[in-house]
């Protein structure tokens, strides 16, 4: 991947505005973007891991708390963001609250990975929350027990059969049904 830094305006809503920089691409081999109907991306991360050392929407937000709080529907049309990370207590309960570990990412504790008896050992691993992502990565380690014994059919038939999956975050648990972690494509 390769392209240019342009500088703009984002725009969040009516009251809350930032000029910064942008990373422009001009030529990608490959990417995930390219089957994504987006105009364009903005990252929600801490500065350790802007690219080129350019200032993050955060830094060149002019409001005292820099937070945001994301808010997922079934429909994306429907999903929002708020800045700050005001919470919508008229439409959702909190699940948990998680502190970040690890300031170079959005890194949490990840306590435990299971289905039905399995349980998975996670010590030494984090979990990293990125919402901009429909996909679970891990190392083999973990990831390997995890979905081992849990077959998808082809025609994806079968996936009101498979197993519910149990995120654990710090000591909260998160239970996936199987049609929230089977994209049917």
């Amino acid at each position: 991947m390769t392209g240019i830094v342009s500088d703009d305006v984002v725009k969040v809503g009516d009251d809350i505005e930032a000029t910064m920089g942008f990373g422009e691409i001009k030529n990608v081999t490959f990417s995930k973007f390219d089957t994504v109907p987006i105009s364009g991306i903005i990252g929600l991360n801490f500065d350790l891991t802007a690219i080129d050392q350019l200032p993050t929407f955060f830094d060149e937000l002019e409001i005292p708390h820099k937070s945001f709080s994301f808010f997922p529907k079934t429909l994306p049309e429907q999903s929002y963001l708020t800045i700050p990370g005001d919470f919508d207590e008229e439409n959702y309960d909190v699940l948990g609250v998680h502190p970040v570990i690890d300031k170079k990412f959005w890194t949490v504790d990840l306590g435990g990975l299971a289905w039905a008896a399995l349980k998975i050992s996670t010590e030494g691993y984090n979990a990293v929350i990125i919402t901009g992502d429909a996909i679970m990565i891990g190392p083999k380690e973990i990831t390997d027990p995890l979905i081992e014994g849990i077959t998808v059919e082809t025609d994806c038939s079968n996936v009101n059969d498979l197993p519910d999956v149990t995120i654990t975050l710090d000591s909260v648990d998160y239970t996936l049904a199987p049609s929230d972690y089977v994209m049917d494509v």
